[in-house]
Order: structure tokens, then C-alpha cells, then sequence
């Protein structure tokens, strides 16, 4: 991938990060209960989540699904684009010794479960490929990919981004496009499902 090209969305990011969610610098991490899609999507295909297991988020933001899943692991760590971002998450998280950020364009690890929530539908698909890619490479056997997608929205919007934008572009998937990235990533265990009749919850299985 084109490394100008991700130099120039980490700045669209960071952008966002400093003018939209600012505020969340003053929220310190909770133990929060998991976020309903990994109960309702993931672990009935999967399996649970427990104490034995170490995650990667993909696209973390400021930590804001970590919280509903560092209490339950025995490590974590989130990714982003975004330095803005993975600085905020760094100070939110300072007091819990087995989560760790990492300002990168690349996954590296070795992980039982990496997943990636509301996050494809922000940046270039060619990303995602990478991103599915690298996952599946990462991933110890038996691991699981966890994502979603979306589609029935517009075209992504490549216009200039302002202070006074909230730099959040929508692009969507169909569903055989998606599951061709993930076969051509090397996983054959692919389960797929519509929710809401506006995205699909993929997990994917490595052997």
C-alpha cells in the first residue's frame, strides 16, 4: 500500500480527532459489560471470550469498545491511524497495566481475536484488503477475524477536509466483494450476516 497515501488519512484523522472528540480525554477507562455485537454475532459462532486470550482492536479511537472487553482478556491492544487518537486512548487506559496502544498503519502480533468495529466504512477499501490480510496473518490457529461492514450508503467522498467537517466518509461493500477479501486473505471459515438491512457482521475463522 501506497504510504503517502495512509500519511495523508492519518492527517484526515487526526484532524477529526482534535476538533470532534476531544472531550473524551477527561474519560478515564470503565469496565463496562461487552458491546452487544460480540454476544449477539461473534461468540455464538466463535466462542467467548476469556482470561486466557489476547486481542487486537483495529481502528481503536480513543479505547471506547476496549472498555467492554480488557477486563474479560489477558491483553489487549488497540491500533489507530490516528496519533490524536491513540494518545487520548493512552491516557484514558494509564492505569491498566495489560492494555496498549500503538499509533500504526500496520497489524503486527500474535492474537486470538482481532476485530475491527465501525471502522471499514471510514477508510479506502484498499485498506480494508490489507487490514483483512495482515489479520489473518496475525492471528494464532483457531483465531477469529471480527468485523462489520456497510451498505445502501453513497460513494465515498474524497473532498478536502476543514476544521468545521467531521471527516467521516461512508463507503459500502457487497457482500460477495467482501467475502472475496477474506478468502483471498487465506480464510475459508467465513459466516456473514445482515443486521439492521444496513451492514453485515462478518467472522471470519483461521484453521
Amino acid at each position: 500500500m501506497d504510504q503517502i497515501n495512509k500519511l495523508l488519512w492519518k492527517d484526515r484523522w487526526d484532524l477529526n480527532y482534535k476538533h470532534h472528540y476531544q472531550g473524551e480525554i477527561h474519560l478515564p477507562a470503565e469496565t463496562k459489560d461487552f458491546h452487544p455485537w460480540f454476544p449477539e454475532f461473534l461468540f455464538p459462532v466463535w466462542r467467548k471470550l476469556n482470561k486466557n486470550d489476547d486481542v487486537l482492536e483495529i481502528g481503536c479511537g480513543t479505547g471506547n469498545k476496549i472498555e467492554t472487553v480488557f477486563s474479560k482478556v489477558n491483553s489487549i491492544k488497540g491500533m489507530d491511524i490516528s496519533e490524536s487518537a491513540v494518545n487520548v486512548a493512552k491516557e484514558r487506559f494509564k492505569a491498566c497495566s495489560d492494555v496498549s496502544f500503538d499509533f500504526n498503519t500496520s497489524i503486527s502480533g500474535n492474537y486470538d481475536l482481532i476485530y475491527c468495529l465501525s471502522v471499514f466504512q471510514h477508510i479506502p477499501k484498499e485498506f480494508t484488503k490489507e487490514y483483512i490480510k495482515s489479520a489473518f496473518d496475525c492471528l494464532k490457529s483457531g483465531g477469529a477475524l471480527f468485523f462489520n461492514v456497510i451498505y445502501g450508503v453513497s460513494s465515498m467522498n474524497y473532498a478536502i477536509i476543514t476544521t468545521a467537517e467531521k471527516c467521516e466518509p461512508t463507503i459500502e461493500f457487497l457482500e460477495e466483494e467482501i467475502k472475496s477479501y477474506c478468502r483471498e486473505a487465506g480464510f475459508t471459515d467465513i459466516s456473514l450476516f445482515d443486521y439492521v438491512s444496513r451492514g453485515y457482521m462478518v467472522i471470519c475463522k483461521k484453521p
